[in-house]
């Protein structure tokens, strides 16, 4: 059983998916995010994060917020690789 996919209330759904294991296409703050039950995807070209698959769509929400907004990516994680970095 695919598990649910949960949108954000500050995502703007632009597509839904054809089948239950399609792809939901949303915008935030003119970034897109394709989001398919855990997985999220962000597709923000200038982001350090363009491209990488996280488990929880409002996770992406922050990771937007936090670039347009500060320009800097949330403690513990380092430009160019979606892996917490190491300590």
């Amino acid at each position: 059983m695919a598990m649910p996919t949960v949108i954000p209330e500050r995502f703007r759904v632009v597509s839904r998916p054809e089948t239950p294991n399609g792809w939901t296409a949303c915008e935030h703050r003119g970034a897109t995010i394709r989001c398919c039950g855990v997985h999220n995807v962000l597709l923000m070209p200038d982001h350090s994060y363009h491209g990488a698959s996280f488990g929880q769509a409002s996770f992406v929400e922050t990771l937007i917020d936090l670039w347009l907004d500060e320009r800097r990516l949330p403690q513990g994680y380092r430009a160019g690789t979606s892996r917490l970095a190491p300590d």
